[in-house]
Parts: structure tokens; sequence; C-alpha cells
């Protein structure tokens, strides 16, 4: 029987996230159910939470800490002599084995892990953890797609859902694969090429592997994130791709460089317009360059753009107690429907449990000594106090070199943000198609 251990609910469409106003199933009541069920003659109980008033609990996203059941699993294993299954974030196999040798639960329910990489449990058994295809608990592959298409995907594997015509074959031919940039769009179609047995090379002009990859997994609760990009560099050693870092291609370099087929995935940067006064005021700092703390963020911080990756930015320091202010020119933040359902839902309660400010049809007008000055929707200003300022408008695509590469004699792609700004579903999938059709 899979049941449900804690509803996390307080009322009607409304989850309690801290999980402190339960007006559904309570643990001790889930405890009782589950003696009975035991009575009954079931010979086994898989566990998990939430419901669907609560759906970011029942199919949680990366905002949920990993594991988040065991101790309530834990509690059941003493109430019964039945095995006592734990679903619900269990990705981790460390953890796992842990709760198992432990005596805490007999066994792990593996679910989204499984449609990431279907091989996990082998490669886990095989000693071999490192080539595990990190699931990063986005949603928007699998449970969102299924949503919003009728179909199940997969942001990190795109095989999914196309596993008997997108399969990785070997190419007829051997070609020359030259691959500008070594984000998440390069890494997959390096990883897929080299799989058909392609000759691949990846150039990348920093002195290190995964682009946008790397802020974004620089979150605490985003850590599925930096091991992907763990998981994509393990790849380029073990089928031992030519990566060339420190190196930036240049239209005559590539020119010469006698490829058949040339893939461009030099990324994005973030947008910072020169427009807005004070863009370059010491309080101002992009998303990138907050993440990856290059530059001090203070306690009281006003984040600009109320996109995904804006409130993502703003759960992460409202976590962390400080002040934060969310400043959006649209009506509502998260406006999108490439946003999963649960994973809006949870940032909005978390901005609610937090005390996070959110400003709608507003706009940062000035950065200055004081803070940030807004232009509301009656036409009138305001002048935020901040620390830090932090812009999250979105991104841009580098400067492309495709059109001066016409008639070099090979074959030219574009892929991932380079193309169109997306994200790791977007970029993994361009790439995937681009490669497998080489």
């Amino acid at each position: 029987m899979r049941i449900a251990l804690k509803s996390y609910m307080k009322g009607f469409n409304k989850a309690s996230f801290d999980g402190s106003e339960e007006a559904g199933r309570t643990l001790e009541e889930a405890i009782e159910i589950c003696k009975l069920l035991e009575s009954y003659g079931y010979d086994g109980l898989s566990t998990d939470a939430g419901t669907l008033d609560a759906f970011y609990y029942a199919m949680p996203p990366a905002y949920v800490p990993m594991g988040f059941t065991l101790d309530m699993a834990a509690q059941v294993k003493k109430a019964v002599s039945i095995p006592v299954l734990c679903g619900a974030r269990m990705a981790d196999p460390d953890m796992d084995e842990q709760a198992i040798a432990e005596g805490q639960i007999d066994a792990v329910v593996i679910g989204r892990q499984a449609i990431a990489d279907p091989d996990f449990a082998g490669k886990i058994v095989a000693g071999k953890p490192e080539e595990v295809r990190t699931c990063i608990g986005c949603n928007q592959g699998c449970i969102w797609g299924y949503f919003t298409t009728g179909c199940v995907g997969c942001a990190v594997n795109a095989e999914v859902g196309h596993e008997a015509d997108w399969r990785i074959t070997k190419a007829t031919e051997t070609k020359k694969v030259v691959i500008v940039g070594g984000g998440v769009a390069g890494m997959e179609a390096a990883r897929v090429a080299k799989l058909r047995g392609h000759d691949v090379t990846v150039y990348e002009k920093s002195n290190v592997l995964g682009g946008n990859l790397i802020p974004a997994g620089a979150h605490d609760f985003k850590a599925e994130v930096a091991k992907l990009n763990d998981y994509y560099r393990n790849e380029m050693k073990r089928l031992d791709v030519d990566v060339r870092l420190n190196t930036e291609m240049t239209v005559e370099a590539l020119r010469d460089s006698g490829a058949d087929a040339i893939i461009l995935a030099t990324g994005s940067v973030p947008v910072m317009p020169r427009s807005i006064k004070g863009i370059d005021h010491p309080k101002t700092v992009s998303g990138v360059d907050a993440l990856l703390e290059r530059k001090p963020v203070g306690q009281k911080v006003v984040i600009v753009g109320g996109g995904l990756v804006g409130c993502e930015i703003a759960f992460g320091y409202a976590r962390e107690g400080r002040e934060v202010t969310i400043v959006e020119a649209l009506d509502a933040i998260m406006n999108t429907n490439n946003v999963p359902g649960m994973n809006k839902s949870m940032l909005l309660d978390a901005f609610e449990h937090y005390g996070t400010k959110v400003l709608t049809s507003a706009r940062l007008m000035e950065v200055n000594d004081t803070g940030a000055v807004v232009g509301l929707p009656d036409g009138t200003e305001t002048t935020l106090e901040a620390d830090t300022v932090i812009m999250s408008i979105g991104y841009r695509p580098l400067p492309s070199m495709a059109d001066q590469l016409s008639g070099c004699g090979a074959r030219i792609y574009e892929i991932g943000d380079g193309s169109r700004v997306g994200n790791v579903l977007t970029c993994v999938r361009d790439a995937f198609e681009v490669a497998r059709n080489l």
C-alpha cells in the first residue's frame, strides 16, 4: 500500500509550508493507519507525503530537502513488522544505504531519478556513482511535461518518451566535430557525438566546464545541478573527449580547423541594461555574480526580475534570513506556463512564510546610495532601502559566429542558449537532437 504519512495541508488547495498547521493527515494518524493495514494482511508499506492540496510535497521540487520523509518512515518502521519502503526525494545513494543499514527503513522507492537515468541502481551496484545522470528535481519534463503536453519527458535525458526512435547509434561515417562552448549544451552534444563514434573536440574559453550550470548549482538547494555538472565533466573524461580549456575560438581558427561539423554552444550572459541609471553602482550586481560570490550580498536585498531564476535567488536569500524584495515589471511573478505549478506554488508559499515582499507592475528606475528607485503602477516612485540590488531580468545570447562561418566547408549548428535562451531541458534536447543526427 502506498500511503502519505503527512498531508502538509492547512486547508483546501492550501499547503502548510512548514507542516505546522496540519488540517489533513498527521504522522500520528498515519502510524495508526499503518498498524491497521498490517492487521488487514498487507505485505508492505510504500511511504511518501503530501496530497493534491500540498502538491509540492507530493511531487517535491529541489527546494524540498532530500529524504524529507525519512524520519517519518523510520517511526512507522518502529510500529509495524512488515517492510517499510520510503519514497520522495530519495535519490541520494549514500543516504539510502545508511538508512537501510541503520534499520530506519527496509528499502527505497525511486521515481524521477529512474527517469533521468534508468540504470541508476545498476551504476550504484557496480560502484560507479559518478556515472549516474542526476535528476535535478526541476519537474520540468516529467510531471509538468505530462500535465501540459500529455507526454512524460526529462530535462536531463532527451531520450525519455522517444526510446524507440531516438536511440544513440554508431554513425556510418566518422566526422571531425568541433564544439565551441563547454556548458550543458556543449557537453551533451560532445557526449552524444562521441558515443556515435565521431572525433570530438570541445573548446571552452574559461578554465572550467559547466557554463551557467555553475551559478545555477550554487544554491544549497540546487546541489543536484552541481552534481549534473560533475556527471558531464566525468563523461568527458570517461569517453575521452578532447577538451581544450582556456581556449577562445575565433572565426579564423574554426575555418582552419578542418571540421566536418561545427557546433556553436557559446551560451548566454545576464542582461544588464545600460539605460538604467546606476547600473554600474557598487550596490548593483548580476544574479550570476551574486551566486558566484563575486560581490558581497548584504542583509537588505532587492531582486529585479520575478522570473523563476529571480525567485529562486530570492528564496535562497530569504532562507538565510535576509530581507528580500522582488521587483517585477509584469503583473505577476513567474508569469509563464514554463514554470511547473508545484515549484511556483512552493515559492509563493515560501515568500509568504519568510515575509518576502513582492512588487508587481513595477520597474527599476535607478540604483543609488540608498538602494533601488522603483516606478510604481500609479506613476509615482519609491525608494527601497537596499544593501544589494540584484539584476535578474533575463539572459541574452553571446554574439554568433554562424554567419561568418558560412561557406567554410563545415556544417554549422547553433544550440543551447546561444541559439535561444532557455533552460536545461531546452539545451539538452537541442544538443541531443543535433548530435544524434551528425
